[in-house]
């Protein structure tokens, strides 16, 4: 693959971030095999394609948290998590505490301007 074709697989990626970005429809997308993109991805970008998906999603996630009024749940649902519960699991994996612990302390200690500006550097 060429890396303007890798290129255009990612920003897929990011544009189905909440749908299907399952290894197969990805390799179908590319054209290769789920094996070999899976090995092609993880040297490329240093992550298999589902941790890759996986944390976009809980960045996007943790500035919807950041910027907006929809609760845990709906913010679980719309960056592409099964469950509330999945969603937090993983959230607390990644950023060492709940979607809700983290929202309550970053609202609580961050004006609306500094929020904004954290929200725009983890896009």
């Amino acid at each position: 693959m060429r890396s303007q074709d890798f290129l255009c697989l990612l920003r897929d990626i990011r544009r189905h971030l909440a749908g299907d970005v399952s290894l197969a429809r990805l390799a179908r997308r590319a054209g290769w095999s789920r094996f070999h993109l899976q090995r092609a991805f993880r040297s490329a970008v240093g992550e298999t394609p589902k941790q890759y998906t996986q944390r976009l999603r809980l960045d996007r996630a943790a500035i919807g948290l950041l910027t907006g009024a929809e609760t845990v749940a709906q913010i679980a649902r719309t960056t592409g998590f099964r469950s509330h519960e999945v969603f937090t699991r993983a959230f607390l994996r990644r950023f060492g505490c709940t979607p809700a612990a983290y929202r309550s302390r970053v609202l609580a200690g961050m004006p609306a301007r500094d929020r904004a500006r954290h929200a725009a550097i983890i896009e």
